[in-house]
């Protein structure tokens, strides 16, 4: 956990130990990286392309997607190509999280709310059907400001899959998401100076937002008004879910 100081301190002297490095380097290198990440993060999150526009697709390219598309199989396969990614158990899930992330292209997506214990690995199911997506409809985060959905660009919340990691947030931001999925819209009241009387006047501000939204809890006492908005999934506590290394073997993660 790179937001963890003791995480991080523990880390580096386990690593300095192994291949006899300093650990407050090791330590100082893992800042970096964080802020890296951070800095990464925002600049998608702000709606600024990292190296121009999206590629375009091959003619080769569009007829292997037809074909997926049209598989009979295409179900397994979404469930396959997760398990070569590294992520094993809960195939029914992952279906579901995958098609949830799919409906951002559609007028009404599909949100998604995760109720699970902290240990039963629900950020790795998220975090590998975000592999999956196209970076430049991606937009993930773990904590917001009250008012970060209302500042960012025109456009920047059309048809995305929003990841909002654990479900705490502000009342500001709870009702955000509310109206985002109830309406597809985000709008506010904002107080600007009229340039040719001089006198304040309100403005209504309104921008699309129709995102797939996928959040994660392990609180039970949910808000009714937040959970009737989402179909909530449950994670499979009982499934061995793992990870698979480079030479096939498992590593309990839940």
């Amino acid at each position: 956990d790179l937001y963890s100081a003791r995480s991080r301190t523990t880390y580096s002297e386990h690593l300095g130990r192994l291949f006899g490095l300093e650990p407050k380097r090791i330590e100082n290198d893992l800042v970096r990286i964080l802020e890296h990440l951070e800095e990464k993060r925002d600049r998608r999150f702000a709606g600024e392309p990292e190296s121009g526009r999206p590629p375009e697709l091959s003619e080769e390219d569009r007829r292997l997607g037809l074909a997926f598309l049209k598989s009979p199989d295409l179900f397994e396969q979404i469930v396959s190509d997760m398990e070569a990614l590294g992520y094993v158990g809960e195939d029914l899930n992952k279906q579901l999280v995958y098609l949830a992330a799919s409906s951002r292209k559609l007028q009404e997506p599909i949100c998604l709310l995760l109720l699970s214990q902290s240990s039963s690995g629900k950020s790795l199911l998220v975090d590998t059907v975000r592999r999956l997506i196209p970076e430049e409809e991606l937009i993930a985060v773990t904590s917001l400001s009250d008012q970060a959905l209302n500042y960012l660009p025109e456009g920047a919340l059309e048809h995305k899959f929003l990841v909002l990691g654990e479900a705490v947030h502000s009342e500001a931001v709870e009702h955000q998401i509310r109206e985002m999925i109830s309406s597809r819209r985000l709008s506010r009241m904002v107080t600007v100076k009229d340039e040719k009387t001089g006198k304040m006047k309100s403005l209504q501000v309104s921008r699309r937002a129709v995102v797939s939204l996928v959040m994660s809890t392990t609180r039970t006492d949910l808000n009714p008004e937040n959970a009737s908005r989402f179909f909530l999934l449950n994670a499979d506590e009982s499934e061995f879910v793992g990870l698979r290394d480079s030479e096939g073997a498992f590593g309990v993660v839940a």
